[in-house]
């Protein structure tokens, strides 16, 4: 269980990793950078995407499954919330990866079908970790003030829905 400080840390250590410097930052690049594979095999309307450990064999660490018919923004967050189970619940890049156990996606959780959204704890930190790599807190808060506050403009800066920038804003106070 980790706490937003921390995801957000965490977040901040991938970005320096991938050596991402400016807001759009692009998760189709940071899978590939990071030795994982995106396959556009998902045809459920109800699943957005799912991470798995790749095969020992395979020329990849990890492999996210992606259902390629949802919009731009939503694929782009779904590929970010994937990352944060790769780092947060995966242990990629650490001790914990060769020796974790093999991590389930939790599906159920975000499917649109849901009313109550009752997400697990794993899929609300990967949803944060999402925020945090996509709007880190420095920029995203330089960007909300710098465009007035217009959430419209900061969302379309860092090539997410107004939904998640008025999230985004909401959780860091604004």
């Amino acid at each position: 269980m980790y706490n937003k400080d921390t995801i957000n840390e965490i977040a901040d250590v991938v970005l320096k990793i991938l050596e991402y410097e400016s807001p759009a930052y692009d998760p189709e690049e940071a899978v590939t950078k990071l030795h994982g594979q995106i396959l556009n095999d998902i045809i459920d309307e109800c699943e957005d995407a799912r991470i798995e450990r790749a095969p020992e064999n395979s020329n990849f660490k990890f492999i996210i499954h992606l259902n390629n018919n949802k919009p731009f923004y939503r694929t782009r967050f779904s590929l970010a919330h994937e990352l944060g189970h790769l780092f947060l619940h995966m242990g990629y890049m650490t001790d914990r990866w060769t020796t974790a156990e093999t991590f389930q996606d939790s599906i159920y959780y975000r499917s649109y079908n849901r009313k109550d959204m009752n997400y697990s704890q794993e899929e609300s930190e990967a949803n944060e970790f999402a925020a945090a790599f996509l709007m880190p807190k420095k920029q995203f808060k330089e960007s909300y003030i710098n465009n007035k506050f217009n959430i419209e403009l900061t969302a379309a800066e860092f090539q997410v829905s107004h939904d998640a920038a008025k999230n985004r804003a909401r959780n860091l106070g604004f």
